[in-house]
């Protein structure tokens, strides 16, 4: 289990940016790296490791993104797509 940031503010904050930026890339795919580097430009401060892994994680937990793990052992976050009737 991850160890788990206490602000609270600032992982809602993340998750958030998260989601905005998959309603316009919907199709992107990346490892927590990825996320760090391309997901997250839009954030005003510096946040932590730790603090994005959490805010995944939790975006994981409520099915907002799907994980899943590369034989190499390193995981991929993609958004979870929901069918529309």
């Amino acid at each position: 289990m991850s160890e788990y940031v206490d602000d609270r503010a600032v992982v809602s904050m993340i998750e958030n940016t998260i989601m905005t930026y998959l309603d316009i890339n919907s199709n992107a795919a990346d490892t927590l790296e990825g996320v760090l580097n391309w997901w997250l430009l839009e954030l005003p401060r510096q946040v932590t490791r730790a603090q994005v892994l959490q805010a995944i994680e939790e975006l994981v937990d409520e099915n907002v993104l799907e994980k899943s793990i590369l034989h190499d052992g390193s995981a991929i976050y993609v958004a979870r797509k929901t069918i529309r009737h």
